[in-house]
């Protein structure tokens, strides 16, 4: 009867045995099956942008490190290098390594562009690795037109080699406005004032009955027009009035006197002496200098 008892005994214990043995492989069949840890074969990600493998990464649960570099020829935020290796299995949660591009290598921006041609300005950015950028105009008292008067705001020392400079050209000195109030004054006035602006006076004479000699009585371009450093402005100055010299009528006949006289400009007041005899001199005598119009009087034996 013991036998027999400590037998069932043992089967009990067997059974019980198989059946823990029988449900915890099936627990971790279960587990295999359901619960553990996915992995994904890693793809090429080299040449891709960052923001690119953040999806990606996203998708499969990698958590991405990443160091930044330079690289010829890259552009900011390409993937230059990534660890593991494309077709490596990377399970969920695992570190994506990645190597992402700050661009090109920096380079010195030349500073000695101030004064130079734009033209000799873009070959010499050109030799440093860089490019001619955004060329901003202004007027400039100093630096001739067409030449750098600066580099744009904000460029720092080194830029990304292929970047583009941005640059202040000068346009020239700015027009001068002609004063006002020229006509009227003396020629050299006028000239003083026009060449303490940059502007070159160039003056022209004309005979005047009512203005006084040496002074302006126009000017070209007038008041108020804008004229470039260094362009001419016209300037009419008076003669003062014209002078005639009274001909030499000696030995004519009045009538014919009279007409030379007259012929020249002048006036013929009267004779003095006899009318029917010829000329001996004149009032004022001939050779004098006098205005047009002026009165002379011819005198007669």
């Amino acid at each position: 009867l013991d036998v027999l008892s400590r037998r069932r005994s043992l089967r009990r214990w067997l059974v019980t045995v198989a059946l823990v043995l029988l449900l915890g492989g099936a627990g971790f069949g279960y587990w295999y099956v359901a619960i553990r840890v996915p992995t994904y074969p890693v793809m090429e990600l080299v040449g891709r942008t960052l923001d690119e493998v953040r999806t990606i990464a996203g998708e499969h649960g990698w958590v991405i490190a990443a160091t930044e570099d330079y690289a010829d020829g890259s552009v900011v935020g390409e993937v230059l290098a990534q660890s593991p290796a494309p077709g490596t299995e990377l399970p969920r949660g695992g570190t994506l390594g990645l190597t992402v591009s700050l661009g090109p290598p920096p380079v010195p921006v030349p500073t000695d562009l101030v004064g130079v041609p734009i033209e000799e300005a873009r070959a010499r950015l050109e030799q440093a690795g860089l490019q001619l950028g955004e060329q901003t105009r202004l007027w400039n008292e100093d630096i001739p037109a067409d030449a750098v008067v600066s580099l744009g705001p904000d460029i720092p020392a080194e830029l990304p080699r292929g970047s583009a400079v941005a640059v202040v050209v000068s346009a020239g000195p700015p027009p001068r406005p002609v004063p006002d109030g020229l006509v009227g004054k003396s020629s050299d006035q006028a000239v003083a004032q026009l060449r303490q602006l940059g502007l070159v006076p160039e003056i022209v004479e004309e005979f005047s009955e009512t203005v006084p000699k040496g002074v302006v009585l126009d000017l070209t371009p007038g008041a108020g027009e804008l004229v470039a450093k260094g362009g001419k402005v016209r300037l009419v100055v008076s003669k003062g009035p014209q002078l005639i010299a009274v001909p030499n009528v000696r030995g004519l006949s009045v009538v014919d006197a009279a007409a030379r006289i007259e012929a020249a400009g002048l006036l013929v007041s009267g004779t003095q002496g006899s009318p029917t005899k010829s000329v001996t001199g004149t009032n004022p005598a001939a050779g004098s200098m006098v205005r047009k119009g002026s009165a002379v009087t011819l005198v007669t034996d």
